[in-house]
């Protein structure tokens, strides 16, 4: 079932990150009538876009694992990622030079790979899933 979940979500997520990736002119021009900006901000859209599928997969982990009562890990993995890839990344970038828009949400997207990776991959190897089936044994 877990991988049923994990599948629909990361297809529905690629439809729709693939409508925001090739829509992402027209839905900045909705907004503003400047180019530069139109221009500055399709091509955040598009990163947005490409990180959905990966999105997914992290929120549909994150439930399983909200499921499965372990809470804790998720909480690790959220830390790590916040604090550990996103924020860190962010001041360094800050430090070393003139970063843009798009160089603040290449952290998030990492932080999001991050995070995906960490959760699924016990998923993947059906490590917690054990834990699942045997905690249910239990009660």
């Amino acid at each position: 079932m877990e991988k049923q979940s994990i599948l629909l979500t990361m297809a529905m997520m690629t439809v729709t990150g693939a409508m925001l990736f090739f829509l992402a002119r027209p839905l900045m021009a909705f907004f503003t009538p400047s180019v530069p900006v139109i221009e500055k901000g399709a091509q955040v859209l598009r990163l947005i876009a490409t990180s959905e599928p990966i999105y997914g997969l992290m929120i549909a982990a994150e439930g399983i694992y909200y499921g499965l009562g372990r809470t804790k890990t998720t909480f690790v993995v959220s830390a790590v990622g916040s604090w550990g890839i996103r924020i860190l990344s962010t001041i360094l970038l800050l430090r070393l030079g003139n970063p843009t828009l798009l160089h603040i949400w290449i952290c998030m997207f990492c932080d999001n790979a991050f995070r995906a990776i960490a959760l699924a991959l016990p998923l993947v190897c059906k490590k917690d899933i054990k834990f699942f089936e045997e905690r249910q044994k239990q009660s």
